[in-house]
């Protein structure tokens, strides 16, 4: 909604609000809209439903880790090194984690990688 330039269409948040309203978890793939969602969804009225969608709304991967509490996969086999590059809405301001990629003074450190 506020990519496109949305973020104070009323219209827009009226039926997002109505088609959540009923959902314990409401999981995006973006941390970008979870992070509108919760902090800047304040262009209609502040009701009981309204609110219970901007507090029950979580990004994909915090969802996982901070709800569901996945720890591990003991069932996957994956034989290759992994990398994950966290979006920056995921850093900035869902605080999911911290930057991992700079080290300081501009100078980045090698990729942080492990098995899966």
């Amino acid at each position: 909604m506020a990519n496109n330039g949305a973020h104070k269409d009323i219209g827009a948040e009226h039926v997002f609000a109505r088609n959540f309203a009923d959902y314990d978890y409401i999981v995006g793939p973006s941390a970008s809209c979870t992070h509108h969602v919760r902090e800047h969804f304040i262009a209609i009225e502040q009701t009981s439903a309204v609110q219970k969608v901007r507090r029950n709304n979580y990004e994909l991967v915090e969802f996982l880790h901070d709800v569901l509490k996945v720890r591990d996969f003991p069932w996957a086999e994956f034989p290759h090194r992994v990398s994950l590059h966290n979006s920056c809405s995921a850093v900035r301001h869902l605080r999911e984690t911290s930057n991992s990629e700079v080290a300081g003074r501009g100078v980045f450190e090698a990729a942080r990688c492990w098995k899966a």
